[in-house]
């Protein structure tokens, strides 16, 4: 079941619920490009991303198949954005660490960049990308 804030975020974006056989979570779609949308209910922001899909769409991304991002959401509205090439980086330099549970685990600091605070700014950094 989608979280309430989630669910908002999404009509907010237009994005389109996909599901994979392999994997019924958070994803989503949105103009070509999947979104593995996370939510934090801490006061100190902290998300896991389940790397069975993340290694999926990283694989993906290098054949060249698809492109994806991921979303962390402090609410409804307010979060931040990553592009494909930074998870990739941030994963490749173990910014973004696997744990034992086999989620990468992602915290502060995270990119003040990428940060939006209501639906517009979302896409405005989304469409620097994609």
């Amino acid at each position: 079941m989608i979280q309430n804030e989630v669910e908002e975020f999404v009509n907010l974006i237009q994005a389109k619920r996909k599901e994979f056989d392999i994997y019924k979570g958070n994803i989503f779609a949105k103009d070509n490009t999947i979104l593995i949308i996370k939510i934090s209910r801490t006061e100190k922001v902290f998300y896991g991303v389940c790397s069975n899909i993340l290694d999926l769409l990283i694989f993906g991304v290098k054949i060249r198949k698809i492109q994806f991002g991921i979303v962390l959401l402090k609410n409804n509205h307010e979060g931040w954005f990553y592009p494909e090439n930074i998870v990739i980086d941030n994963i490749e330099k173990n910014i973004w660490k696997k744990a034992t549970d086999q989620q990468y685990k992602i915290n502060n600091p995270l990119d003040t960049t990428l940060y939006f605070n209501n639906c517009i700014e979302f896409k405005r950094i989304f469409s620097m990308y994609y």
